[in-house]
Parts: structure tokens; sequence; C-alpha cells
């Protein structure tokens, strides 16, 4: 499956099992997705995508995004790794979702 439509990537996402909370059983799903959501906008070089030290060369906005898969402290509160396999962006925040959408489709589609 290839993911086109924002929509259905970001329903994916809030429904995909990798984000269940863990303190929960898998009878009842929390998910928590968008609490493991890293998003920065920037202005980079629209040569080449990085963000250069002369900012006047930087004059394309991107969405960034990070995330990763919930874990449990000592305390027994959550956190979320940041997996850096799952970095990706877009020139919009729904582009960038479905980038993201089909990177971890791709990683977790044969588990």
């Amino acid at each position: 499956m290839k993911f086109t439509d924002f929509y259905e990537a970001w329903w994916y996402l809030n429904e995909l099992p990798l984000f269940n909370d863990p303190r929960y059983p898998d009878d009842l799903y929390v998910n928590t997705f968008e609490d493991s959501l890293c998003i920065e906008v920037q202005k980079v070089n629209p040569i080449n995508s990085t963000i250069e030290d002369n900012e006047a060369l930087n004059t394309k906005i991107e969405v960034w995004l990070e995330c990763g898969e919930p874990y449990i402290d000592d305390n027994n509160n959550i956190g979320h790794y940041h997996n850096p396999n799952y970095d990706c962006g877009g020139d919009t925040f729904e582009e960038a979702i479905i980038n993201l959408a089909n990177i971890i489709n791709d990683k977790h589609k044969n588990t």
C-alpha cells in the first residue's frame, strides 16, 4: 500500500498498534502517535533542502517530522523514543504525514 491521501495516512498512524500505550492490554487500545510526534517548520535552501548559515539562501519552507515508539520508564510514565528511521518531511504538513505513513508502512508491512 502506498499512501497518497492525507486523511488515510493520518488515521493509519493513529490506529497503528506500533504506537499503542504499552501500559494497556491489546484489547484496550490507547494510541500515542500524536504524543510522539515532533513537528518543526524550517526555512531551507531550495537547491539542497538544508539550512544554510547564510539565512538569505533559506527561502523554502519545509515541515520536518520526528516520532518513535512508546516506552514505559521506571516510574510507569510513558515516553517516546526518537526513531531516526522515521525522520522525514515535506513541503506541507499533509505531505510530511503522508511521507511518514509510507516510511512506517514500508518498515512494518511484514510485522
